[in-house]
């Protein structure tokens, strides 16, 4: 993956980090003190999180618009959360203080890109971006730059303003919690200033296409095969944490694997990978390969995920196949993906991928 970003662009985001590792703003702020950035000539929100007080992460979170803000209040309300789930579902840009062994050899290519040197424990400044499904991965155009220069410029003076008073983030006018925030915004005038804003309706970036059903593609494939009115399929869609690499100077990315094991013996007949970003598409072409090799349709599929909820009642009406969901095949296959990880080598899994 080509990286866009000039060397000047680089420096001057250097120079934010160092200012932002020297206010040290964790020591007296905490991750649920959010507050947001609107980035000039756009109605676009970032909504902020500073993170470092438990001694642990040291990060600038930015999340982008209403939904980023619900995932910072997911984040708030359930507490820790599996590490591979926090970092394969979220959508931010992420300033991050590291380690050097904590680097990508991409982060260090940055550095040395920059002609900047750093030395120490939580000294080297990364900027990644965190996309679902993906490898967090250094941010690589000018635009994700220039965001993260905008929002860093202006959480430093937000983390200042709230070491002079510990109330800053706190609308007195506000009747409840998360009602308004304390956004930063550049007037017409060009200079930046405090507003307290609600945040904005929130909208669905999600495309019908990801849950269509392609009746056409699926009777053209699948059309001889007859139906097994004694089989019963238990399905599972869920994200491997083993990233893949598709070919070189490709951004890795967790690919979501669709488990299928028969009802009646236990058996596991089917664990697919497939990328999560061409969910719709590239879970009917699954299906149907499985489908082929198993050389039958099952008459009943039995599943639990509800990411599954919106797309495999509709295969299954396509298909004539009974489709339902059962809140114990959830349990089943978290206790079925604890023995995959223990009794299969990540090596051999990449094998597989590769093949496919």
């Amino acid at each position: 993956m080509k990286n866009q970003i000039s060397k000047q662009t680089w420096q001057e985001l250097f120079s934010l980090a160092l200012q932002f590792k020297g206010l040290s703003p964790w020591n007296w702020m905490n991750d649920t003190d959010f507050f947001a950035v609107q980035i000039p000539d756009s109605s676009v929100k970032y909504y902020c999180t500073i993170m470092g007080g438990a001694g642990e992460v040291f990060a600038l979170g930015m999340y982008a618009g209403t939904e980023g803000l619900d995932t910072l209040a997911d984040l708030a309300e359930f507490g820790e959360q599996d590490p591979f789930e926090m970092i394969a579902s979220q959508r931010c840009l992420m300033f991050s203080l590291c380690d050097k062994d904590e680097l990508m050899e991409e982060d260090l290519e940055i550095i040395k890109k920059a002609g900047v040197t750093f030395k120490g424990k939580n000294a080297f400044p990364t900027f990644h971006d965190y996309t679902p499904s993906y490898l967090p991965y250094p941010i690589s155009t000018e635009d994700q730059a220039k965001i993260m220069m905008t929002v860093l410029a202006q959480a430093l003076v937000v983390a200042a303003e709230c070491k002079k008073n510990p109330m800053y983030l706190v609308n007195p006018d506000s009747e409840e919690l998360g009602e308004h925030f304390l956004v930063r915004v550049r007037n017409e005038a060009g200079d930046w200033e405090s507003q307290w804003l609600e945040p904005d309706d929130y909208v669905s970036e999600e495309e019908e296409e990801s849950v269509s059903v392609n009746t056409l593609y699926l009777n053209s494939n699948l059309g001889k095969l007859s139906k097994n009115a004694s089989k019963t399929w238990i399905m599972d869609v869920f994200l491997f944490p083993t990233p893949v690499q598709d070919s070189e100077g490709t951004r890795p990315y967790f690919p979501k694997v669709m488990m299928i094991v028969d009802a009646e013996s236990g058996m596991v007949i089917a664990h697919e990978p497939f990328m999560a970003a061409t969910f719709g598409t590239e879970f009917q072409q699954t299906f149907v390969k499985v489908c082929k090799t198993n050389e039958h349709l099952p008459s009943k599929i039995l599943y639990g995920n509800p990411d599954m909820e919106d797309y495999l009642p509709r295969l299954g009406e396509a298909l004539g196949i009974e489709i339902e969901e059962d809140d114990q095949v959830v349990e089943f296959f978290e206790m079925l993906k604890e023995d995959l990880y223990e009794s299969m080598d990540d090596s051999d899994l990449l094998d597989d991928y590769s093949k496919n």
